[in-house]
């Protein structure tokens, strides 16, 4: 494994979305279908800053379940900067009358093809002096033995490349909000307020998450047709060249989560 050649790309990464693409490409070399990067600092908030590679059904049955108060894997993270697997985890006992969160959320991972995860916290010092934590999640959907393998034998190359991944996302992060003002509108004025319907945002929403218009369409029930014209609508409010900037604009002005 050409650990020099991954750290390069990752580092050769210019935006959010590129570092995202280009991390779910080298986890997928190890193994995984999908990455997530969360900024884990700030207990209690129901939206941090988050962006990753996971299917769409599970990035909604999450959010709406409100897993991020039940994850067990959060108060670990926030702890250690050891990697470890969901499975390592010790789950409390569930009572007769409720099941709790932290069970509902792992039963739910199963049911969407999660077998386990390896999840790698990040522990640092950002450009202003302030501690910040993050969690980098892997997903596996293969046999478990593989994963058993993958562990033995290349869980360390991976923890080295987790570290410049976060690090690298933490300094775009940062670097694309701070920019956010500096956008311009199509006639290059100051990008400062943007008004994008709901269904501007639905189609911006699924582009930034790598779907075609095709599969928008079949996903919103809307003809590709009518998504091409709502994401032509974006990028004109945006003042955006593609779907793809439209998306990074939008995403940074906090019109639409990943």
């Amino acid at each position: 494994m050409n650990l020099s050649k991954y750290i390069a790309e990752i580092e050769d990464c210019e935006g959010v979305l590129s570092l995202r693409d280009t991390m779910h490409r080298i986890a997928g070399n190890f193994g995984f279908c999908g990455i997530n990067f969360l900024d884990a600092g700030q207990p209690g908030i129901d939206e941090p800053f988050t962006v990753g590679s996971i299917p769409p059904a599970w990035d909604r049955e999450y959010r709406m379940n409100n897993f991020i108060h039940d994850d067990p894997m959060l108060p670990i993270v926030r702890r250690s900067n050891v990697a470890f697997l969901w499975s390592q985890v010790d789950l409390p006992e569930g009572g007769r009358k409720r099941k709790l969160g932290s069970l509902k959320l792992m039963e739910a991972s199963q049911d969407h093809g999660f077998k386990d995860g390896l999840v790698v916290p990040f522990h640092y010092v950002d450009h202003m002096g302030r501690h910040q934590i993050a969690s980098c999640v892997y997903f596996w959907s293969d046999k478990l033995a593989k994963l058993r393998f993958m562990v033995k034998h290349k869980k360390h190359d991976l923890h080295v490349l987790s570290i410049y991944f976060a690090q690298k996302m933490s300094d775009l992060a940062a670097k694309e909000m701070k920019t956010r003002s500096k956008f311009m509108d199509q006639d290059g004025n100051p990008l400062l307020k943007v008004h994008l319907t709901d269904r501007e945002r639905d189609t911006l929403s699924w582009a930034a998450r790598g779907k075609t218009a095709d599969e928008t369409g079949d996903i919103l029930n809307l003809s590709t047709r009518t998504v091409n014209e709502h994401l032509d609508n974006a990028k004109r409010k945006l003042g955006a060249n593609n779907k793809t900037h439209a998306a990074t604009i939008a995403m940074h002005m906090g019109l639409i989560d990943l």
